[in-house]
């Protein structure tokens, strides 16, 4: 192997990317489980550790990249909560501002702006857990881009020069993804291959527990067979309702970022009504970089 391909090689490892990202700021994310009957999920929910500053409580925030904005849940401002913390204070007829800090990283303390979410209510009775009491989107990321790197269970925000400096040294790392933007979101979407069909999902990672998600009709073109026949069911909260999930071995392979990702199973339901959405999974080994600027992510 030639030199400076041996030492592209070793550019391309996540120690050497952390190198480059450390002096930026950072904050930690914790895993929360999911019980479903006799099973265990692990990984089930993407959780940043928070802190109320007047009274010293602990709660957690979702990372959900499929949101813009940042969601505070129904009972915590309308103070019906059994949150003995500080209440995020009204600055319109829905938003609000909160003052928080990050329990883990270099952040520490900052005002974050918020949405209620008028329709759920946070779940604050399980004594075993921190209550989680809204999730963070997608602009709370930066303008610039970010990196998520899931063995070290950091999240990064990077400045415009990191950025640069990271696809200065791994130009061929980087590929394009589109940036929906709705009347109400933007999100980000991964072009990937399946089954030599082009696709893109949404990057979603409030969907941590599955592979990958597909409408009904490719769910069932993939799987070869209907709901009726899922190997499995697994109901899930969302949003203050319970969904049934429908999950099939499906035993293929997508070509994502330029990598190869086995999908041992993917999911779906009857209603669902989206795009196909990759979430955490695939990703647990990597690191993954979004340059938010140009529409160009690197997994490493």
């Amino acid at each position: 192997m030639p030199a400076n391909q041996a030492g592209m090689d070793q550019l391309q490892t996540p120690i050497a990317l952390r190198e480059l990202v450390r002096l930026e700021p950072w904050i930690g994310f914790d895993w929360a489980s999911y019980t479903d009957g006799p099973v265990v999920h692990e990984r089930a929910a993407l959780m940043v550790p928070m802190i109320d500053p007047g009274t010293g409580n602990r709660f957690h925030l979702q990372l959900d990249t499929a949101i813009s904005g940042n969601l505070v849940y129904r009972n915590v401002v309308s103070g019906s909560a059994r949150w003995s913390g500080t209440s995020p204070q009204k600055t319109g007829e829905n938003t609000y501002s909160w003052v928080v800090e990050f329990e883990r990283g270099t952040c520490g303390k900052k005002d974050i702006g918020f949405t209620s979410k008028c329709d759920f209510d946070a779940d604050i009775d399980n004594a075993d857990r921190p209550p989680v009491l809204g999730s963070l989107g997608l602009d709370m990321l930066g303008e610039s881009g970010f990196a998520l790197d899931y063995p070290a269970q950091r999240i990064y925000f990077l400045s415009a020069a990191t950025l640069d400096r990271i696809e200065a040294r791994h130009a061929k790392s980087f590929h394009s993804f589109s940036c929906l933007h709705d009347e109400h979101d933007r999100q980000i979407c991964l072009p990937f291959h399946l089954e030599n069909q082009e696709m893109t999902a949404l990057f979603d990672t409030g969907s941590s527990m599955f592979e990958l998600l597909l409408p009904p009709e490719a769910w069932k073109t993939l799987t070869q067979v209907d709901f009726e026949r899922a190997e499995k069911v697994i109901s899930i909260p969302a949003w203050g309702k319970l969904i049934d999930i429908y999950g099939h071995s499906c035993r293929r392979k997508i070509c994502l970022g330029g990598k190869e990702f086995p999908i041992g199973e993917c999911y779906s339901w009857p209603t669902y009504r989206w795009q196909p959405i990759v979430g955490n999974q695939p990703f647990l080994d990597h690191v993954l970089v979004f340059d938010l600027r140009n529409h160009r992510y690197a997994i490493f």
